[in-house]
């Protein structure tokens, strides 16, 4: 596994980027995909010491890899910007499909 590495899909970035999926108004979308990651990985909420674990059950789960690192500033630093990547695997790790239909289905 390569620490800190995370692959892209250009495919599937450049069809995400078509669909503004990153812009202000899912904020609020995505603070509800991390109450339901946290509940999927069986947590309350997401502190730095999970995160490890947390990168174990996404790969096993959707076979992509999200690194600790990735995932302390998604979920505890609260960074706001996050790739078409990190949307995919999380509404993966969540039971979506991806971002897109998290989205549709949460509208």
């Amino acid at each position: 596994m390569c620490e800190g590495v995370i692959f892209y899909n250009p495919l599937t970035i450049n069809q995400l980027n078509k669909s503004k999926t990153l812009n202000m108004d899912n904020s609020e979308k995505i603070a509800q995909l991390k109450v339901l990651v946290a509940q999927k990985s069986g947590l309350d909420y997401i502190k730095p010491e999970d995160c490890k674990g947390l990168s174990e059950q996404i790969f096993i789960k959707t076979n992509n890899y999200l690194s600790e690192k990735t995932l302390k500033m998604f979920f505890v630093e609260n960074r706001k910007e996050a790739t078409p990547f990190i949307l995919n695997c999380l509404a993966q790790f969540a039971g979506f499909g991806d971002w897109n239909q998290y989205l549709e289905l949460k509208s």
